[in-house]
């Protein structure tokens, strides 16, 4: 990516008239001014031309408790329980371990986004990321990040340390239908058919 990527660069900032229900970002490259947060739900509603985009999330260093995302597991030989961790998905419960977002572009829920694992330096600094992309309509777009319910009592949009859009140079590709009159699949010319044992011939 490029400085020229650069869509927008949010940052939580101070504002002691929010009171609790909300939460003040600005956007350091001055683009975006439509931003609206609380604690559980971000919407930002920008104007893109058309095309692929992606961002990143980054909590502040110390903001998400390490230990939540931990298991509790029973160590051989001695039988004593102890946390093992940090895990992705918490297979005990089936659910994700690490916090899980509802993301939506222009009203449409695409689903889950989830923070990824992290590694030495990020447990050492108690910090997450997230990665994801989207698909910009030409004018107005609005996206939608809201925690889910069972991840509000240990993250909040106000531990963010920066929320970064940039243009994303991939482009889309058609699937197309395979032209080739050759079969999908291959094998030995024997294991087309096999021999009769009592004609000696191929069935």
């Amino acid at each position: 990516m490029r400085n020229s990527d650069l869509v927008a660069f949010f940052k939580p900032i101070p504002n002691q008239f929010s009171g609790d229900s909300g939460i003040d970002f600005a956007d350091f490259t001055g683009q975006v001014g439509d931003i609206h947060a609380n604690a559980f739900r971000i919407t930002i509603r920008l104007n893109l031309p058309a095309g692929l985009y992606c961002g990143i999330l980054q909590t502040a260093p110390n903001a998400f408790d390490i230990s939540t995302a931990m298991i509790e597991m029973v160590r051989a030989p001695d039988g004593a329980r102890v946390s093992v961790g940090p895990w992705d998905l918490d297979h005990i419960h089936n659910v994700m371990a690490m916090p899980m977002v509802r993301t939506w572009v222009n009203g449409k829920l695409k689903g889950g986004l989830w923070f990824a694992m992290p590694g030495p330096q990020q447990i050492a600094n108690g910090a997450l990321t997230a990665d994801f992309g989207f698909e910009a309509e030409d004018g107005l777009n609005e996206l939608v990040f809201e925690l889910i319910e069972r991840d509000r009592s240990r993250l909040s949009w106000a531990n963010i340390e920066f929320l970064e859009l940039r243009r994303d140079d991939r482009r889309t590709l058609p699937l197309l239908p395979a032209t080739s009159p050759h079969p999908p699949l291959f094998g030995p010319a024997l294991t087309r058919g096999h021999r009769n044992a009592s004609s000696g011939k191929l069935a």
